[in-house]
């Protein structure tokens, strides 16, 4: 049994829903694929998940020496994290 448009409407889906249904159920049957665009500053699109980059914990500086290397480590995950969501495609790159 086919199932309709009129089918879907009946069970409550509004048509518009139900045509969107059908469609994609012909689609698929034809063999023709969904490709999720990707993601712009302009249009919503699909990005991947970016990497884990590790919490950077407390200081336990007790010298500028200390805050100094601190602060470079600091910056180093930042930069991870930035180039991470870069890689994925959350973050344009410059």
């Amino acid at each position: 049994m086919a199932v309709t448009v009129k089918d879907l409407a009946a069970v409550g889906i509004p048509p518009q829903a139900a045509e969107f249904i059908m469609r994609a159920i012909a689609e698929a049957a034809a063999g023709d694929a969904y490709t999720l665009p990707a993601a712009t500053a302009a249009s919503l699109g699909g990005v991947k998940m970016a990497a884990n980059v590790a919490n950077a914990g407390e200081s336990s500086a007790t010298d500028v020496a200390g805050v100094v290397s601190d602060l470079n480590a600091l910056a180093t995950k930042f930069n991870s994290a930035l180039s991470g969501m870069q890689a994925a495609g959350q973050m344009a790159s410059s």
